[in-house]
């Protein structure tokens, strides 16, 4: 997707906006993240992913052409790292693209959790949870009710 892409598809999802606005916006949003990584400091769009910059050493490089090695300065560069909801997301889709992972919807995801616990949970703390509980009972090497029945004797 390129920028006018970006902006003509923004500008068709919010047509309460003119397009001359919605190219402002964008254009406002890539120069604050331009403007902090030149000055050294990292964005963080949650979710996303983080843009940060990375300094690379001097080095001795070759010359493709003639073979003759050439010095390197160091330098910065931009550096971008996904968010964990944009790669599951990305992994999902590509699953389920392969035809390796059944399409579940996210409402019946949330509707089972619901018939379950009788209250609403999402499905990352449900997994946080049960992975903390896991944790415990292998760290103790006894599972809770039977610790509890020990405790009592």
């Amino acid at each position: 997707m390129t920028k006018s892409e970006l902006i003509a598809r923004l500008a068709a999802r919010n047509p309460h906006l003119y397009q001359r606005d919605v190219e402002r916006i964008v254009a406002t949003v890539f120069d604050e993240i331009s403007k902090a990584l030149a000055g050294g400091h990292r964005v963080e769009l949650r979710g996303f992913g983080a843009f940060s910059v990375k300094k690379r050493e001097p080095r001795t490089g070759r010359n493709p052409r003639t073979g003759e090695q050439v010095a390197v300065a160091s330098k910065r560069v931009p550096y971008f790292k996904t968010g964990k909801d944009l790669r599951d997301r990305l992994n999902k889709e590509a699953a389920r693209a392969a035809g390796l992972a059944p399409a579940e919807p996210e409402a019946a995801r949330s509707s089972l959790l619901v018939a379950r616990h009788g209250a609403r949970r999402s499905f990352r703390s449900e997994v946080a949870r049960s992975s903390f509980v896991w944790r415990r009972r292998r760290a103790t090497g006894v599972a809770r009710p039977q610790r509890a029945m020990l405790a009592a004797a």
